[in-house]
């Protein structure tokens, strides 16, 4: 017998409208869009690469390979195994330098080798000879060397790569950038500016490339960090040859026999500045 004032069927019904209400609830977190969570530990791309934020030393993410696309290619002149196999799709590269042919019909190449957290994916090749990781506290910016003989790169502070990896330097693959994206925040990920050359170094192919701070690209410079980056390193200056405490003798007796016709300023204007008897005279007179 029901107690007065109780009635078992309106709240029967009540919560299998309620069930019913969830069940729509689900349904419809279901079909709302997710934005895509990213890991900081492991930086998950999402965003597609600029030209403008290109550059040398920059960690990028090689896309999974589709049939349409053709294979990236090593361009190390004694590679054995020139085409880049499935594993090294999706995963992060380094590029080490950056080639415009789109004047002559080409494409926006990148000089890339590959990332990966295992130090011999490919067991037929030789271990990493090169670790990334950040830099310690208290110690400099130069690449040291790791017990096992492997040399350890560094990332610049605000890179977001936190997970141990390994630059598989037994390619340097050419890749067209439009099979690149972002890894993390545009320009985000990068080796510091000694790694980057210590890297490049380990390569007679590649050509040191010039330096441009991340700061100065992330400013938004005039120039692509695509086309800077392409600038080749300026030469270093000539090391002159310390000038002599006094002209050769022969040469002396001769500026002796004109200073009796004629005065220094007479004798250094008659000798072209670009002769190498002209320093000497300055000094010689000084």
């Amino acid at each position: 017998m029901e107690s007065p004032g109780y009635c078992s069927q309106p709240i029967i019904s009540t919560i299998e409208e309620s069930a019913t209400i969830n069940q729509l609830i689900k349904q419809t977190k279901k079909q709302q869009p997710r934005t895509p969570r990213r890991n900081i530990s492991n930086p998950h791309p999402s965003y597609p690469i600029s030209e403008k934020h290109l550059a040398i030393g920059i960690i990028v993410f090689l896309q999974q390979k589709f049939s349409c696309q053709k294979n990236c290619s090593c361009v190390l002149p004694d590679c054995q195994r020139p085409q880049l196999d499935a594993k090294g799709y999706n995963h992060p590269a380094v590029v080490l330098d950056i080639r415009d042919d789109r004047s002559n019909g080409g494409e926006l190449t990148a000089l890339c080798c590959t990332i990966s957290a295992n130090p011999q994916p490919n067991p037929q090749e030789k271990a990493s000879s090169f670790t990334i990781t950040h830099i310690p506290k208290g110690k400099g910016e130069s690449p040291a060397t790791a017990p096992n003989g492997a040399t350890v790169l560094y990332l610049e502070p605000e890179s977001t790569m936190y997970k141990k990896s390994h630059i598989c330097d037994s390619h340097v693959y050419a890749i067209p950038v439009s099979h690149l994206i972002n890894f993390g925040n545009p320009l985000q990920n990068r080796l510091t500016k000694e790694s980057y050359e210590a890297l490049a170094a380990n390569f007679k192919s590649i050509v040191p490339r010039k330096w441009i701070k991340t700061a100065k690209l992330t400013a938004g410079e005039k120039y692509s960090a695509a086309l800077s980056s392409c600038l080749p390193m300026p030469a270093p200056a000539p090391v002159l040859a310390p000038l002599p405490a006094a002209l050769p003798v022969e040469l002396q007796k001769t500026i002796d026999a004109l200073l009796q016709y004629l005065t220094k300023e007479q004798i250094l204007e008659a000798v072209p500045e670009m002769t190498e008897v002209y320093p000497q005279l300055l000094q010689v007179f000084a």
